[in-house]
């Protein structure tokens, strides 16, 4: 029986390596031999003949060279299963280098379209959402925290200036980002790649500098999205836990609590503590790494309604729409808050189905379907 390998590069930040851990305890404990591949330190590989399969998280490790030059992948001729946590933005160049076989794993039907369309994949593409913390319900204990939203905290247009780029590249990241502002349903790197890309090579003069754009109206759109919710949510008493929230600047009327960041593994517990959890993650996203967690926890969870989760969940019952308009998010977080009663019946019922359709085994089941699917 040969291995499976899990190849983790540079951006392998802890919550990529935690993925990558327990995915390869739930193989080995379906009898497979596995090894991690951890690309930032010195490499020991097998030879290529000996490996099963690769699982790659964020396309790393199909340019390792052996001893003759060719790619490590390609020699060992196995499924190469790439997982992306992120946008495929982030990753274009290690995509597009991958095997032409490769089988792709995505969090959202707008990076799935983004992969056909904008990169040309040819291979399957397959949706992906899962948990972290499925073995680490919390089942019983207060829920002390009424309103919670994990993750960072940046103005947009501070985060945009400190990228430091000449102003004709401001504007065109500007325009694009801000789109979705006024058009809910617009997916911005999608729109950039499409109408944007050519004018930013003409100032960039090459491939790799146009994409890190595409890159920055990413983040820049995230930043927006959450940011506006953010000036409605900071006069209510809602619990904001990332980088930088406790520095923001008090106003008068301010009502919220701003923690620092705690460590990946500690999450489960502040989710479970929750009565409610805003996905403050735009809608081309679809399934957030923390919509799910938070739901295996229990918390009601509101998030961008989209078609796809639209068809995965039954909004009003087992998951909440966030308010499209913002303004309106303050009265519809009071309503929700002053029953308590019906958001546990919420994340009770949430949590039963992302335990059934979304727990953590589900990428084993997937990685081992491709395996055998060679077989």
């Amino acid at each position: 029986m040969g291995c499976v390998l899990f190849f983790v590069g540079q951006s392998a930040n802890n919550a990529i390596s935690d993925t990558v851990r327990r995915d390869a305890a739930c193989l080995a404990k379906r009898g497979k031999q596995v090894t991690i591949v951890d690309l930032t330190q010195p490499l020991e590989l097998p030879e290529p003949a000996d490996v099963d399969m690769i699982v790659s998280y964020q396309a790393w490790g199909h340019d390792l060279a052996t001893a003759d030059g060719h790619r490590y992948a390609d020699l060992a001729g196995c499924p190469f299963i790439v997982v992306l946590g992120d946008h495929p933005i982030h990753h274009a160049a290690r995509i597009l280098a991958c095997p032409k076989t490769s089988v792709f794993c995505v969090g959202s039907q707008n990076q799935m379209t983004f992969l056909r369309d904008v990169l040309n994949v040819s291979g399957d593409i397959h949706l992906l959402p899962a948990g972290m913390f499925a073995e680490q319900v919390r089942r019983d204990g207060p829920r002390d925290i009424g309103a919670l939203v994990i993750g960072h905290a940046q103005d947009p247009a501070a985060f945009l200036a400190a990228q430091k780029l000449p102003p004709a590249l401001n504007e065109i990241i500007a325009a694009f980002a801000e789109r979705p502002l006024s058009e809910p349903d617009v997916a911005p790197i999608m729109d950039y790649m499409r109408s944007g890309f050519d004018r930013v090579m003409q100032i960039v003069g090459n491939e790799a500098s146009a994409v890190s754009v595409g890159r920055l109206i990413d983040l820049v759109s995230r930043r927006h999205f959450r940011w506006r919710y953010f000036q409605v949510l900071r006069k209510m008493p809602v619990t904001f836990v990332g980088d930088d929230w406790e520095k923001i600047p008090r106003e008068g009327d301010d009502a919220f609590t701003a923690q620092p960041s705690i460590p990946f593994k500690a999450l489960a517990e502040v989710y479970a503590r929750a009565r409610i959890c805003l996905n403050l993650h735009p809608p081309y996203y679809d399934f957030h790494e923390r919509l799910i967690d938070a739901m295996t926890q229990g918390a009601a969870v509101a998030t961008p309604e989209t078609a796809l989760l639209q068809s995965r969940f039954d909004f009003g019952q087992n998951i909440l729409a966030l308010p499209v308009k913002v303004e309106e998010t303050g009265p519809w977080l009071e309503a929700q808050l002053s029953e308590p009663a019906a958001l546990a019946t919420i994340g009770q019922a949430g949590r039963e189905i992302v335990e059934r359709e979304y727990g953590y085994e589900k990428p084993v089941d997937l990685f081992l379907g491709v395996l055998a699917a060679k077989g």
